[in-house]
């Protein structure tokens, strides 16, 4: 928009946010925004002349005698009509704002504002791709705009207009090339959003010069690719105290448990020693230990690998500890490494450009065009968006260099083959335990130090990882969908292509012929499995030992092989076709439909090739070198209608598996991990790590003082879960302790049923509409929920989750200061997983109880108290309201989670309430 526009950037609060006029406006905020700067504000309060609710109350801090003087929306009606006549309207959100306040101005009797408008909204979400949240609080907070008072609608009118100067200015700091894409983009945003684009295209000279550390690529801008180059700094590593101390003076702490740490790890990797297995307990500074020492063998020669869990704590690493350690050694040359699939695939992506698509998509799509003149990864996670499911993810999203196009103008540019080219060339590569048991074998030739941070993950990755599935009646759907897509009679058909010479009768037969040999003989081998196996047994999964699967395998060898045939021959035929169609839609000499018909068959063959993959597993040489190391299992739900049948295959555990495909890969392996190991988990720790039984275990002492920061409550009387007033016990004793105790609260649970059971009990008790109350599996995923309660302004929000929210979540200080856990967390004993794992410990003659369920019960309670206390400034209480930790023999094995210094009491539980305000308010 033009610089001399007027701007009226507007906030209201509401009584509610329902658009059907049964809402009044009690607060009206409005800040003018001219030549770049605020010249005037105004704000008013306004009677509803009806009760707030007290979750209104609540969220804006207005009382009900705030309103009581103020004036009626009808007695300010006509100032606000006036103030607003000639401007731009502004809002974050306009589409509640505008609407809103056009509905309370027709009830007045004034005619409906006819304003151009602006959302702050969808701008920010694409002039500011990489940004966690959108919300204006967040948004406030990440660019520094003083926030007073957050839902005041003055406060936030304020900050509106701030953040409009912002993302005007950066609108026009854009290159010109990249704005005239943007600009065909803009007509999908809302009100007159995309006139911004335009306005900020048209004063752009037409002879700019692109800058030289960005490129264009068949129309798209691009950052240009930079690799780090040059000699390495041959540094020797400080031996004494002393030297530390003098390299660490204002850079990090001298703290004496981290420095025997980074010197442990110096001395094992000079040693002949193959294995440093170390416990670090939370706050020791273990990220910075372990780089310290590493830092300086990788700038001696030694290439050093480090895998850590996720993908977050992979940018945390790069991020925030690699600045630290370059502070303290100098330059590394450092490079992150993901899934093919959390990159962006440039052609597929320019291709999707050219595609109809809804508002949303265009949105994204303009989002990350901004993106691709900033990034230098093209990962797709610095976007932070949640909806990456759906099916223009998978369309962009990177498959992997085999399927590259060498012929395309964006292949010297791709991202993954930029990951790679850096590969070679780093010091550290830094990446995620999934990528790492996905690619060990790349690896291989490197002579690499291996750094396992959080090395216990591995146990439950290294089970997923090999648990694959083939789902019988997915297969089925996306062969019938592929027919259906290439035999259209509604609209385009491949009939079609073949009559414009884009492919010839005989490859579109192949085609079809190969897909219908799947699609007739895969309902045949999934009515031989229910026939073969469900009519002799109950239950939805049934076990197959590898004898049996191998005799059903036999019986129908021909079936099996001919769909694997057809599929090795689909693959061939449908890569050549892409091929073809990436060519042609290149030299534009396709129309928009048949673009469309093969954009979205392509979509259902990358879907279909996913589901048939697993096709080899049913390969007999494959089934027979099995023996007795994985396991294999039917699923499928009797009770419904149309329920799919599936195989699943999967591995017991990672014993007899990390150490031969894993740790032989590299030369020297570093395994460290939070303190899960005790008397009773060690054996099976080193069992699942796939360790040596006799190795050292190195132990650090805790920089936390337990005894002040933290309290252990276990409720003595707490129901069992058998007994009928067990949910009502959680209920109310949950209520209880949340309404004497406000603070930023996470209750685990054992399943996602009784998050369920337990939050509608707290509905119930109107708890909800105080507290701002978190429920997983309803509202939201499990990334949703991290998110929102991270971000939780309020400091009293409520937590409900279950397993995933056991460990992996760093909240310090007053973000998480109440831990309750409702029950020891056993894993189910009649899941069949766990069935056939205790069947072959009784077998071995060991008790399944004591060398599993316990062991892992007690390192999944160590990990949730591990949640409360992640910094030297915090306090927080631990509740556990499960009376076996008293009432029975095994609970004394659960004392080991706790630090020995840390206060521990068994009480009744309306002591446990009494205990935990006392304790917050001492």
């Amino acid at each position: 928009m033009k610089a001399s526009n007027t701007y009226a950037v507007v906030d209201l609060e509401t009584t509610g946010t329902n658009l059907d006029g049964s809402q009044r406006i009690i607060q009206f905020a409005c800040v003018l925004v001219e030549d770049g700067q605020i010249v005037n504000q105004f704000s008013t309060l306004i009677n509803p002349l009806r009760p707030l609710s007290p979750e209104v109350e609540k969220l804006t801090g207005l009382k009900q005698k705030d309103l009581k003087k103020a004036p009626s929306f009808d007695e300010v009606a006509a100032s606000i009509y006036a103030l607003l006549q000639g401007t731009i309207f502004v809002a974050h959100n306009i589409q509640f704002d505008y609407r809103f306040l056009n509905l309370e101005l027709e009830r007045v009797g004034y005619p409906a504002l006819e304003l151009k408008g602006i959302d702050t909204v969808q701008l920010a979400q694409i002039l500011l791709p990489t940004q966690l949240s959108y919300r204006l609080g967040d948004l406030g907070k990440a660019l520094k705009i003083e926030h007073d008072h957050p839902h005041h609608a003055d406060s936030d009118a304020y900050v509106t207009a701030k953040l409009l100067l912002l993302l005007l200015a950066k609108l026009r700091e854009l290159p010109r090339d990249l704005l005239v894409t943007l600009n065909k983009l803009a007509g999908e945003l809302v009100y007159d959003t995309g006139a911004c684009f335009k306005e900020a295209l048209a004063q752009k000279d037409e002879t700019e010069i692109l800058d030289a550390d960005l490129l264009q690529v068949a129309g798209i801008i691009l950052k240009r690719p930079h690799f780090e180059s040059g000699a390495k700094l041959t540094m020797t590593y400080p031996l004494t105290e002393q030297e530390k101390r003098q390299q660490f003076t204002e850079i990090i702490d001298y703290r004496s448990e981290q420095v025997r740490l980074m010197d442990d790890i110096e001395e094992f990797s000079h040693s002949k020693a193959r294995y440093f297995l170390a416990q670090a307990p939370t706050g020791l500074g273990k990220t910075l230990a372990y780089l310290y020492p590493a830092a300086y063998l990788a700038l001696g020669g030694q290439k050093v690998v480090l895998a850590v869990p996720t993908n977050t704590l992979q940018e945390q690493v790069l991020t925030t500890s690699i600045p630290i350690i370059e502070q303290l050694v100098g330059k590394l040359r450092v490079v992150t490494l993901k899934g093919s699939q959390n990159y962006l695939n440039l052609e597929k992506f320019w291709q999707s450009l050219r595609q109809a698509q809804g508002k949303y998509t265009r949105i994204v799509q303009m989002k990350i065009l901004v993106w691709l003149s900033q990034t230098e990864t093209g990962d797709l996670t610095e976007l932070h968006l949640l909806k990456t499911k759906d099916s223009f993810f998978e369309q962009i999203s990177h498959q992997g260099i085999e399927g590259l196009d060498k012929t395309s103008p964006f292949y010297q540019v791709d991202f993954v083959r930029r990951q790679e080219v850096a590969t070679k060339n780093a010091d550290i590569v830094i990446t995620n335990q999934s990528y790492l048991l996905n690619h060990a074998s790349d690896f291989a030739s490197l002579g690499a130090l291996l750094i396992l941070d959080e090395a216990q993950h591995l146990i439950d990755l290294a089970a997923s990882y090999n648990r694959q599935v083939l789902d019988l009646d997915a297969i089925k759907i996306l062969a019938d969908s592929l027919l259906v897509k290439m035999e259209s009679q509604v609209s385009l058909s491949f009939e079609q292509l073949v009559a414009t010479g884009f492919m010839t009768r005989y490859s579109y037969q192949q085609i079809k012929h190969y897909t219908q040999v799947i699609d007739h003989s895969v309902m045949d081998v999934r009515s031989r499995l229910i026939q073969y196996f469900y009519r002799k047994e109950a239950g939805n999964e049934i076990y197959l030992s590898n004898n049996k699967l191998r005799g059903f395998v036999k019986a129908h060898l021909g079936e099996i092989k001919q769909i694997g045939f057809a599929f090795e021959k689909l693959l061939n035929l449908n890569s050549k076709l892409e091929g073809k169609f990436i060519q042609a839609s290149r030299k534009q000499a396709l129309t928009q439909e048949e673009e469309g018909l093969l954009l979205d068959y392509f979509t259902l063959v990358t879907s279909f090739n996913k589901e048939l993959s697993q096709w080899s597993q049913l390969d007999l040489e494959l089934i027979e070198t099995k023996q007795n190391k994985g396991i294999t299992w039917l699923s499928l739900n009797r009770s419904q209608a149309n329920a799919h049948l599936r195989l699943n295959f999967g591995l017991l555990e990672g014993k007899d598996y990390l150490a031969t495909n894993i740790y032989q890969k590299f030369a020297k392996v570093i395994l460290l991990g939070a303190s899960v190991l005790t008397p009773k988990t060690k054996s099976y720790v080193l069992n699942q790590l796939d360790l040596p039984a006799d190795l050292k275990i190195h132990t650090y002492k805790s920089q936390f003082n337990y005894r002040k920061q933290a309290q252990v409550l276990v409720a003595r009387d707490a129901p069992t879960v058998d007994q009928l007033e067990y949910s009502q016990y959680l209920v109310q004793t949950i209520n209880q302790i949340v309404t004497e105790s406000p603070r930023q609260t996470m209750v685990l649970f054992n399943s996602l049923e009784m998050v369920a059971k337990i939050y509608q009990g707290l509905v119930e008790l109107g708890l909800t509409a105080k507290r701002d109350v978190l429920a997983q599996g309803i509202n939201g995923g499990v990334n949703k929920l991290k998110k929102r309660f991270a971000l939780s302004q309020t400091k009293d929000s409520i937590l409900l989750a279950t397993g995933s929210f056991f460990e992996g979540i760093d909240l310090p200080e007053d973000k998480l200061e109440l831990v309750i856990v409702t029950r020891l967390p056993f894993t189910p004993p009649d899941s069949l997983y766990n069935q056939v794992r205790y069947q072959r410990l009784k077998a071995a003659g060991k008790n399944p109880f004591s060398v599993l369920a316990l062991p892992e019960a007690i390192i999944k309670l160590k990990q949730a108290f591990g949640r409360l206390i992640r910094t030297k400034n915090d306090r927080g209480v631990f509740v556990l309201l499960d009376s076996r930790f008293v009432t029975k023999r095994y609970g004394s094995e659960f004392n080991q989670v706790f630090p020995k210094e840390c206060s521990l009491q068994a009480v009744l539980t309306k002591q446990v309430v009494k205990e935990v305000k006392d304790f917050f308010e001492s």
